[in-house]
């Protein structure tokens, strides 16, 4: 070549190599100026395609452009008769991976899409950013999706069958903002100092989950070919890896969900985790072998104020206007029923359902949800409820008063216990003897 090489790219059957060097001017501004293709068991030149912008599709044919006309050529060089001619100077080249689309970023700030087959001009967009360190305009993998970068850390993702808009990503708002799809086209990794790293749903355009501390990992970015890992690393040495299942599962499902925690409740086994949203909503998670989401429901029209699990981590039960009845395996709703007023917390066993409200404690059966009875006229503002192992007894406590022991079948109070402070948590021994 005579001059810097800037990229290197096998054919998918390995029998053909393609190169390209880059001239430096000013040290950052880089203008492709020769692209060779290679035999590449003997090593022996088959081409040599002139032009100042290239891009490639999988089956080695090339798109040339030289100032605003692009032309492409088959491998052995020779140009076929299509060409494309713009209203600007080209600044970036891109082929879609069967050969269907190309597409060209201009200086003045637009993206034309074309049909490769007839020439026709499908659509052109604004927004492209050329002043950035390392302007982009990529398609995917599966050919279906076009992205660019754009002005203020976006990426604008485009849909080149029909020609619209996809979704603008907020990827960051630094120079340095990079991207990449995944090899099977449903994912957008991006990265930046800002927002670090993000990872995109490539089909919808939402955000899948992102990693804020990442560390000054700015200049390279690539998934594994199987797309579960993902590489990110620096000039000067330092490198990170991810797994992508952990990047999605640490995501809220939409933006709307990023609201504030009220409660929290983890399974005896640690295996699921339980969160309550300021917004009403409940999750449950995975903690063991796989960290994952695995339901989430706009439950309540409230906040939650109450979480908790069985004993054996079978259902949990979440409170707020309304007390609803979880499995606690995939977080189907079991069951829903009207809370008293003032609910402040709720437990449930394998038989037994129990609600602390300001003023006393109501019980239900688990299996058929009918009432076992409420305990009236207790006072002060419920804390906590916690039920037996055998499911005979229950406690409750309230704020500043007391604490009462409560026979299930009988369905008296057995006990009260006077308490100078607020309790938090009562739970009882596993032999029931001690509260």
């Amino acid at each position: 070549h005579g001059e810097d090489i800037g990229v290197i790219k096998f054919s998918l059957d390995g029998t053909l190599l393609v190169s390209c060097s880059e001239e430096y001017v000013d040290h950052r501004i880089r203008t492709q100026r020769a692209l060779k293709i290679w035999d590449a068991f003997t090593g022996t030149p088959i081409s040599t395609i002139p032009g100042h912008k290239f891009a490639v599709a999988n089956d080695f044919s090339v798109a040339s452009s030289e100032d605003s006309a692009i032309t492409f050529y088959n491998v052995n060089g020779s140009a076929q008769s299509a060409m494309f001619t713009t209203s600007s100077s080209i600044q970036k080249l891109a082929l879609s991976s069967e050969c269907s689309r190309v597409a060209a970023a201009l200086y003045d700030g637009t993206v034309w899409l074309w049909d490769s087959s007839n020439a026709e001009l499908i659509n052109s967009f604004d927004g492209f950013e050329g002043s950035l360190r390392r302007p982009q305009l990529q398609f995917s993998t599966t050919g279906t999706r076009l992205a660019y970068s754009s002005a203020n850390g976006t990426v604008k993702l485009l849909d080149v069958i029909n020609g619209r808009s996809v979704a603008d990503l907020e990827c960051g708002s630094g120079r340095d903002l990079y991207f990449v799809f995944s090899g099977d086209g449903s994912r957008i990794a991006s990265r930046s100092c800002d927002y670090g790293l993000t990872l995109w749903d490539s089909e919808s355009g939402e955000l899948i989950g992102a990693v804020r501390d990442v560390g000054d990992v700015r200049y390279a970015l690539a998934f594994s070919p199987d797309c579960t890992h993902l590489a990110a690393g620096n000039d000067n040495g330092r490198m990170c890896l991810w797994d992508i299942r952990d990047i999605e599962a640490s995501s809220s499902s939409s933006k709307e969900q990023a609201t504030r925690i009220i409660a929290l409740a983890l399974s005896r086994d640690c295996s699921r985790l339980a969160c309550g949203f300021d917004n009403g909503i409940v999750e449950l998670w995975e903690t063991s072998p796989t960290k994952r989401r695995i339901a989430s429901h706009r439950a309540h029209t409230g906040r939650v104020t109450a979480l908790e699990f069985g004993p054996d981590g079978c259902l949990f039960t979440s409170g707020s206007a309304d007390i609803k009845l979880w499995n606690g395996e995939d977080g189907t709703l079991r069951a829903t029923l009207k809370a008293p007023s003032g609910l402040r917390a709720v437990a449930v066993s394998d038989s037994v359902l129990a609600a602390g409200w300001d003023g006393g404690v109501t019980l239900w059966t688990v299996d058929t949800l009918n009432l076992i009875h409420t305990f009236e006229k207790h006072g002060g503002i419920a804390s906590a409820v916690s039920i037996a192992e055998n499911s005979a007894l229950v406690a409750a406590a309230f704020r500043h008063s007391r604490v009462i022991l409560l026979d299930v079948l009988n369905r008296t109070t057995i006990a009260t216990f006077d308490i100078p402070s607020w309790i938090h948590t009562i739970t009882f021994l596993p032999d029931n003897s001690q509260l």
